[in-house]
């Protein structure tokens, strides 16, 4: 029997939060090299060496203090950073394995399951257990989310740098100084009313995409783009998907190619048993997809009907460069999909009343 739970949030930090006044404010100082660890120390980050272990991801090597990654982990680790868009060319100078990076209690995500801390990026025990299974999916989100917040880092404007070398900033924070994020904020209604050149009080005029988005432009800033790259560009303003794609240089169509589709005003929700169709599954899965990432999606009550939604996501996945096709079978819509790298996408369409959702349910079935 398929029964639906609750939603699911993806928690997420940054340690460097930042505002910005001005942009004339901004050139005032020439520009410091961010690369330099001694400046990277200089301003609370210092390098990672309390390392017990490395292992190659992909792209990535990831260092660890505590106990060695499970194999599942760093496959998941790997198969993420592969779906990470080339347009986000922002690199982490490391990526670090720990069971907790010390987010302050009073933190928006204080059960946070990754965090960014200045160049680097620490993905904590919450990516990986906790009430849900970690998929490909959700640390591929989670890695376009922190890598967006490493750029900011790299985006401190100088005299916002020398302000925080030199003490006059108690601790640094990507809302008061990262000239990458005032660039979003002025190009996504977010409004300083702060007159202090190196602090900032941001409000927003329109709305975010989600309520952790809300929470100030930096977050904004990292959840939209993680959003775009994770198949969620709907759930963007015209302003933010055409910042998002001049910043990049590619169009959201690019970024989102090889991914899942999902409408605006959907809520990803988790379930105790499998809603999708496990003799389908059990038949299309090989030997070599060792991975079942299940994604669930509650649509809202207001959708058209499933016959319409049916063919606006076969439209969506064809244009995400999927090959498939969605067909009635009985309890709705049904099809497996071959994604370009050569993973297959499960999806299904169904009624989620009867599950206890308010509307129908996507079913995303990823095969790896």
């Amino acid at each position: 029997m398929r029964t639906l739970l609750a939603a699911v949030g993806i928690a997420i930090a940054t340690t460097s939060c930042v505002s910005s006044p001005t942009s004339q404010t901004r050139q005032s100082l020439p520009a410091v090299d961010l690369t330099d660890p001694i400046v990277a120390a200089s301003l609370g980050s210092p390098e990672f060496t309390d390392i017990a272990w490395e292992r190659r991801a992909g792209r990535w090597t990831i260092v660890g203090d505590g106990p060695l990654p499970q194999p599942a982990d760093v496959e998941i680790i790997q198969a993420a950073s592969s779906d990470i868009p080339a347009a986000i060319s922002t690199e982490p100078r490391q990526l670090i394995r720990t069971a907790s990076a010390g987010v302050p209690a009073s933190h928006p995500a204080s059960a946070a399951v990754a965090v960014a801390r200045g160049p680097d990026v620490y993905l904590l025990d919450g990516a990986f257990t906790g009430t849900r299974s970690a998929t490909r999916w959700s640390v591929g989100r989670v890695l376009v989310h922190e890598l967006v917040h490493v750029a900011q880092w790299y985006g401190l404007a100088p005299d916002y740098v020398a302000a925080a070398r030199s003490g006059d900033i108690a601790a640094l924070d990507l809302d008061d100084g990262s000239a990458l994020v005032a660039d979003w904020a002025e190009a996504t209604g977010w409004n300083d009313s702060n007159d202090d050149p190196l602090a900032a009080t941001w409000t927003l005029t329109g709305h975010a995409p989600n309520a952790y988005a809300a929470t100030s432009p930096s977050e904004d800033m990292s959840e939209s783009v993680s959003l775009a790259a994770a198949g969620l560009g709907d759930f963007l303003d015209a302003n933010r998907v055409a910042w998002i794609e001049t910043w990049m240089g590619t169009t959201l169509g690019e970024l989102t190619r090889g991914k899942p589709w999902v409408p605006a005003h959907a809520t990803e929700v988790s379930s105790a048993t499998a809603l999708y169709d496990e003799a389908s599954i059990s038949e299309l899965a090989s030997e070599t997809s060792t991975h079942v990432d299940p994604i669930y999606f509650e649509l809202a009550p207001d959708s058209p009907s499933l016959e319409a939604l049916a063919k606006r996501i076969a439209d969506h996945l064809h244009a995400n460069g999927l090959a498939g096709q969605i067909q009635p079978d009985g309890q709705g819509y049904a099809g497996a999909y071959q994604v370009p790298d050569g993973s297959v996408i499960w999806v299904e369409l169904i009624e989620g009343r009867d599950l206890g959702a308010e509307g129908p349910l996507l079913i995303y079935v990823w095969l790896w």
